[in-house]
């Protein structure tokens, strides 16, 4: 057991090492203006497992400086879910989607709807999973052996509300609800290559996912129009 734990530590400690050891690598090439091979650095790192608000958004600037723009948007995106509040990714996101002459999905929201999300994004679900275990620990406790029924339900309230906020932060991450053109392609009326094409789909332009049939994907533009796109010009936004 002793020997096994030491092995995991070694391991752990390896794994970490050769992160920091190749994000450095990606930083000095990106300060020697190499972006391509900065990024490529960087991808191997994300392919390896790694992420991280920080890990995406460096990636990202990468990308964008070696002309890869639609990379660096989807990037951005992805940062987004792993920092929704982050002000400098959002920030880059707009700029790189100027370059690219794409507009970004704008949806009309309710208030109720607003302030859902900011909470939602306020923290992660773990924390929000975390805050529904203690409260429903605690207000079990005052239910049954304190007899305080009144705090007790407060808190039982508080448990269901904390635990769909982590239920709605966690599907958030990982819904993959959204993609990204990855170059140049078109948006089909149905799914087949000889049916008429109802638009142009320039790289980097965000889309809503609404269906799937073989290796086509139905989707929604930013002006609503509807189609359909190949599987493969596309990378699905998530974690």
């Amino acid at each position: 057991m002793r020997f096994y734990f030491l092995v995991c530590v070694v391991l752990l400690y390896s794994n970490f090492g050769f992160s920091n050891e190749e994000s450095d690598r990606a930083m000095k090439l990106f300060s020697e203006a190499k972006y391509r091979e900065s990024a490529e650095v960087y991808q191997k790192l994300i392919d390896q497992g790694f992420g991280g608000e920080s890990l995406l958004y460096n990636a990202a600037l990468a990308y964008s400086k070696s002309g890869q723009l639609a990379k660096a948007i989807l990037l951005s995106y992805r940062a987004l879910l792993w920092s929704p509040n982050c002000l400098k990714c959002k920030q880059n996101l707009a700029i790189y989607q100027a370059a690219s002459g794409v507009e970004p999905i704008k949806t009309p929201e309710s208030t109720v709807s607003k302030v859902w999300k900011s909470a939602r994004n306020s923290v992660s679900a773990s924390y929000w999973f975390f805050l529904s275990t203690l409260c429903f620990g605690l207000g079990l406790f005052l239910f049954k052996w304190k007899k305080r029924i009144g705090f007790g339900g407060v808190l039982f309230l508080i448990s269901l509300l904390s635990f769909l906020l982590a239920w709605s932060r966690d599907d958030s991450d990982y819904s993959g609800s959204g993609a990204v053109v990855m170059k140049n392609s078109n948006l089909y009326l149905s799914p087949d290559t000889l049916s008429q094409i109802k638009s142009p789909l320039p790289a980097g332009e965000k889309l809503l996912l609404l269906d799937e049939i073989g290796t086509w994907k139905k989707v929604r533009l930013s002006d609503l129009n509807q189609g359909w796109v190949q599987s493969q010009e596309i990378e699905i936004i998530k974690l």
